[in-house]
């Protein structure tokens, strides 16, 4: 059963989700604060590399990344991946992070199931590491950060974020899919995504096959159909059919907006 604790920082809520033992931060809420998203850090290389590494080292291994619709929607990561995403948004507020998850493991929140108190306490010693580190170069760090900000808006965008979180994401609704984009910063609706997979040959434009998937696009497994019978109180039968975007075609179409669009800044 999973637990939720709210914490306020500058008047911005950041919401840990605890459940089995594995802590989960919203990357999303972490960003706003800061008026960036969480695609600037994620795509990086290093970043990548980070990730591939953390999976490895969970047992039983788990992804690291998920995407969420609803009230607390958004980008998620786990807390070994938030603390470093903290860093990277700002010294000061990574140990804010780093005090929080220190207060919920105190305070008894955290069951350690899958995480060992060996694991915990190689965290918290490498982050007290850290911190005395960056309390004697926040300046340093700064200038840092602001070059590579200006380095990932000058290079080409890849197909990076969307391998973290493949494995992790379940069928969901065409809405479900514009709220997860609206929610990591490209603003788009229900209907103009609808409109936009017409237009780009997903969805059938015509007769029985308007809003239906394409055949190259379900041989592409972007795709699957939720089909329900109803029964009318006449007797007489009809099946609706409705498209569904797959974990596949979910990091498909992120992809495809990374390369393609540009952002909208919090």
């Amino acid at each position: 059963m999973s637990e939720i604790k709210i914490y306020q920082y500058q008047q911005n809520q950041i919401t840990f989700q605890l459940d089995n033992g594995d802590v989960m931060v919203n990357l999303t809420e972490m960003a706003k604060p800061f008026g960036k998203d969480p695609f600037g850090f994620l795509r990086t290389d290093q970043t990548q590399r980070f990730i591939e590494a953390l999976e490895e080292s969970l047992t039983p291994q788990i992804c690291v990344i998920k995407t969420e619709v609803g009230k607390q929607g958004g980008t998620w990561a786990h807390q070994k991946l938030a603390l470093k995403f903290a860093g990277w948004l700002d010294p000061r507020f990574e140990l804010w992070v780093y005090d929080r998850i220190e207060q919920l493991l105190k305070s008894g929140y955290t069951k350690l199931d899958t995480i060992t108190v060996k694991d915990l306490a190689k965290m918290l010693l490498q982050s007290e590491e850290e911190k005395e580190m960056v309390e004697q170069s926040l300046k340093i760090q700064s200038e840092q950060l602001a070059i590579q900000e200006k380095v990932i808006k000058n290079q080409e965008p890849r197909v990076l974020f969307a391998q973290s979180v493949e494995t992790s994401c379940n069928s969901i609704l065409v809405a479900g899919l514009a709220k997860v984009l609206t929610q990591n910063g490209f603003k788009i609706g229900q209907n103009r995504l609808f409109e936009w997979l017409r237009d780009h040959d997903y969805l059938g434009t015509k007769g029985g096959h308007y809003n239906i998937p394409t055949q190259s696009a379900m041989e592409m497994g972007l795709f699957e159909l939720k089909k329900v019978t109803i029964c009318h109180s006449d007797g007489s039968i009809r099946v609706e059919t409705t498209p569904k975007v797959t974990g596949k075609g979910q990091v498909y179409f992120v992809n495809k907006f990374l390369k393609t669009l540009q952002p909208v800044q919090s």
